[in-house]
């Protein structure tokens, strides 16, 4: 939904939902996807969620010119002509392939081990607990073992692949706030002196950042960090 402006004011408001599968994001991937497949004879492993999915993105910009007006000139050029702007996002966390259980059958790949039908996420997440540990150990995920044995005691993941697809695990979502405040002043007919205060995540909304998923980790699923809390910046820009 888009208004040009008009009336001193315009935005742009829009609203994704949707799914996007891939075998392979791109050709230099970011942190948490894979460059490589897990087997060179076999993708159908790759298959998953692409690593920008986002089920669901919500973003809305908008400026608004208040409409101040002073018929004093000395007064208008000080209080009134004022912009306020805000770039507000809402989205569902990414995926991510996490960590794996090593070179276990010697491919040069690192296996990211089998299903043990458990969920990888518990019913409420915390940011102590936002994927569920092995309850046996507790460390290492619930979801995942490395050590698959079979009928005869064997790990079956040194003679074949793990059975868990690329990027299982979907991250901790965005709730960010943009917020600006601007305004020109008038010098002469051909030249202004604009003035800008800007502020990123302008409510210090805490955005975790990816959970700890080291398969052999104490601190599993746990979220030890956050991502930029709010920044103010001020700015002076001469036009002419």
């Amino acid at each position: 939904m888009q208004q040009r402006f008009s009336r001193g004011v315009t935005y742009l408001i829009g609203y994704t939902w949707s799914r996007s599968i891939d075998n392979g994001s791109a050709i230099r991937t970011q942190t948490g996807d894979n460059l490589f497949p897990a087997n060179n004879f076999d993708f159908s492993l790759e298959r998953g969620l692409s690593q920008f999915h986002a089920k669901q993105r919500f973003t809305a910009s908008i400026l608004y010119e208040l409409p101040i007006r002073f018929e004093h000139r000395a007064v208008q050029a000080a209080i009134g002509g004022w912009q306020v702007g805000s770039i507000l996002t809402l989205s569902a966390g990414s995926p991510y392939n996490g960590g794996n259980c090593g070179d276990i059958n010697a491919t040069g790949e690192g296996s990211r081990g089998d299903a043990t039908g458990l969920s990888l996420f518990p019913d409420k997440k915390t940011t102590e607990q936002f994927f569920t540990r092995n309850p046996a150990t507790g460390r290492g995920p619930a979801g995942i073992t490395c050590d698959a044995r079979d009928s005869r005691g064997i790990n079956a993941l040194t003679y074949r692949e793990g059975n868990v697809n690329r990027n299982p695990y979907i991250g901790p979502g965005v709730i960010n706030w943009d917020f600006s405040l601007t305004k020109s002043f008038r010098i002469t007919e051909r030249s202004q002196l604009e003035f800008r205060f800007e502020s990123f995540n302008f409510a210090n909304h805490p955005n975790w950042d990816f959970p700890d998923t080291g398969v052999t980790s104490l601190t599993y699923g746990r979220v030890t960090s956050a991502r930029v809390m709010r920044t103010n910046q001020f700015a002076l820009k001469f036009i002419f």
